[in-house]
C-alpha cells in the first residue's frame, strides 16, 4: 500500500549544494516522491544538482529554491510566455527555457478551427505546462485540467519583468507573500506570476505599476519583516506625492486634465491641456545599426523605470556623443556622494529624438510634454533646467527608484552645446528639501542644509547605439 506521508528530509528548509544526498529511497519503500527543479535520482538516492534551499510542498514534492534565472520546464508549472512566431497549428512561445514551447491553436477553451485565436508576435500569454521532456519542446495549454480557461490566456496592458525562479515561487508562497500582502492592503493592482521567473503587474495608474514592480524586484534578498517594512515605506512616501500629481479624469467629457503632470517652466503656469480618451499617436522608431522597429502603444503603459546590469549587454561598442560627454564633465562637478553609488543606466541614442518627434505637435503649440522615464520633459521655448514642478515630479520617481532621472529637452536653449540635460535630485540635500515641501504649482524652495544644489547633472547615464526602445503614449485611457 502506498504511504500518503513519506517522512520529510531532515534537510528541508536548509541550504544544499550539488551532490548533497537529500533523500535515501532505500528507506522509503512503496512511497511516491515528486521531484522538482534542482533534484535528480541517482540509484537509490535523491541528490541536489544546484545550490539553494531545499523546499517541501506537502505531501511529497521536493525542489531546490535558488536565485537562478534559468528555467527548466516541469509539468503543471504556470508560466508567462511571449509569442515569438506563429505556425498553422501552433504558436511558438518563449518561456525562458532551453527551447521554445509549443502552444497548439486548439489549446483554448472551446477552441475549434473556426475560432482560432490570433496573437501577434510579442503577445504575452499566461499558460500551463502540460508536457515537458529534455529531448523535446515543452507543450503549453491555456486551459486548466477541467478544460476551462480559468485565469489562463492573453494578458493585456500592464508591465512584465524578469525575476529569479526562486523569487517567483516566493511570490506564490502560502499563505501570502509578505511584500504582496503589505502592498495589497494599500493599493489596487493585478499580478500574474510565472514559475519561469516572470511577473506581470497591472493597475489603473502607471504610478502604481511602477511602485509595485520596484517593490517586488527589491524584495528578493529581504526577510519577510523587511519586505513589509520596505513596502509600507514606499507606499507612504509615494502616496503624498502621487496625490498631488495624479491625473484627473472627467467622466462627463471623457477627457483627462493632465495639467498636474505637465512640468512647465514659464513664469506663469501654462494653460491646461485636455486629450480625448481614445486619442492615439503613431510613430516609427529606428535604432542605429538595428534596423526599423515599430513602436507599439499600450494603454495604460507597461513601461517602468528599468536599470539593466551591464553584463546583460554583452560586448557592446559604445559611441558616446562627444559634445554630451564634455557637457556632462563640466556639469558633474560637485555631485552628491550618494550618486556615486548608483547603477549605470543605458539608454538608446535615439530616445530624445523620438520623444521630440512624438511631442512635435505640442512643442509647436508651446505646450510642454512630460514622459515617464522617469521622467522626460520638453521645454519648448525655455532653457534647460528643472522648474519647481519638475522637481516634485522627479522626486515622486526618485523616492521609489534612486536611479530615476529627468531628461529635459530644450531645443531652443542657446546656452548649451546639446539640446538636452539629464538631471537628478541631490541626495540627501535635494531629496530632503522636496520631502518636506507641501506646496504645489510654481514656487521657490529653501536651500539645502549642506549648501549643495537641489539637483545635479547625472553622469551615470550612457548612450548605447545598440538598444531597442519603446515609446508609449500615456495620455489616453484604454
Amino acid at each position: 500500500m502506498e504511504s500518503r506521508r513519506p517522512p520529510p528530509s531532515p534537510l528541508v528548509d536548509s541550504y544544499v549544494v550539488p551532490g548533497d544526498v537529500v533523500l535515501d529511497l532505500s528507506e522509503m519503500t512503496n512511497q511516491t516522491i515528486k521531484l522538482g527543479t534542482g533534484l535528480r535520482q541517482e540509484c537509490d538516492t535523491i541528490q541536489a544538482t544546484s545550490a539553494g534551499m531545499l523546499r517541501l510542498s506537502k505531501p511529497n514534492k521536493y525542489w531546490v529554491e535558488s536565485s537562478q534565472k534559468r528555467y527548466v520546464p516541469s509539468v503543471e508549472d504556470t508560466v508567462l510566455g511571449v509569442v515569438v512566431d506563429t505556425k498553422p497549428d501552433n504558436f511558438l512561445v518563449d518561456i525562458k527555457g532551453p527551447n521554445v514551447a509549443f502552444l497548439p491553436v486548439l489549446s483554448f477553451e472551446g477552441g475549434t478551427r473556426r475560432n482560432i485565436p490570433k496573437f501577434e508576435i510579442g503577445t504575452l500569454i499566461y499558460a500551463r505546462v502540460v508536457k515537458a521532456n529534455s529531448i523535446m519542446n515543452p507543450e503549453l495549454s491555456c486551459m486548466d485540467a477541467m478544460g476551462k480557461a480559468a485565469e489562463f490566456g492573453q494578458l493585456k496592458g500592464g508591465y512584465m519583468f524578469d525575476t529569479s525562479t526562486g523569487m517567483s515561487r516566493m511570490l506564490l508562497s502560502s499563505p501570502t507573500c509578505p511584500v504582496l500582502e503589505a502592498l495589497g492592503k494599500k493599493l489596487s493592482f493585478e499580478i500574474a506570476v510565472g514559475l519561469n521567473g516572470r511577473v506581470w503587474v497591472n493597475a489603473p495608474a502607471p504610478s502604481t505599476v511602477i511602485l509595485v514592480s520596484n517593490a517586488i524586484m527589491r524584495s528578493e534578498s529581504l526577510s519577510g519583516i523587511k519586505q513589509r517594512a520596505m513596502a509600507e515605506i514606499l507606499v507612504a512616501c509615494s502616496s503624498h506625492e502621487l496625490q498631488k500629481h495624479h491625473d484627473k479624469f472627467d467622466a462627463k467629457t471623457g477627457r483627462y486634465d493632465i495639467n498636474a503632470w505637465r512640468c512647465g517652466t514659464h513664469s506663469t503656469p501654462s494653460k491646461a491641456m485636455y486629450l480625448d480618451a481614445q486619442q492615439a499617436v503613431h510613430c516609427q522608431a529606428t535604432d542605429r545599426d538595428v534596423g526599423p522597429c515599430a513602436v507599439k502603444h499600450h494603454f495604460p503603459s507597461p513601461i517602468v523605470s528599468w536599470i539593466e546590469d551591464l553584463s546583460s549587454f554583452g560586448d557592446i561598442s559604445f559611441s558616446p556623443n562627444s559634445e554630451y560627454v564634455d557637457e556632462q564633465a563640466r556639469a558633474s562637478v560637485g555631485q552628491s556622494s550618494a550618486s556615486s553609488n548608483l547603477h549605470d543606466m543605458q539608454i538608446s541614442v535615439r530616445l530624445t529624438e523620438e520623444f521630440m518627434e512624438l511631442a512635435k505637435e505640442n512643442t509647436s503649440n508651446n505646450l510642454e510634454t512630460c514622459g515617464i522615464l522617469g521622467a522626460s520633459f520638453t521645454h519648448p521655448s525655455q532653457t534647460c533646467f528643472l522648474s519647481s514642478i519638475d522637481l516634485h515630479t522627479q522626486y515622486s520617481y526618485q523616492v521609489m527608484l534612486p536611479e530615476a532621472v529627468a531628461i529635459v529637452v530644450a531645443p531652443t536653449d542657446p546656452t548649451r552645446q546639446v539640446s538636452y540635460g539629464i538631471f537628478r535630485l541631490t541626495d540627501p540635500g535635494g531629496m530632503e528639501v522636496l520631502r518636506g515641501c507641501d506646496e504645489s504649482g510654481f514656487h521657490t524652495h529653501r536651500e539645502t542644509t549642506d549648501g549643495s544644489p537641489i539637483y545635479e547633472t547625472c553622469s551615470k547615464v550612457h548612450f548605447n547605439p545598440n538598444l531597442r526602445f519603446e515609446i508609449v503614449d500615456l495620455r489616453s485611457g484604454a
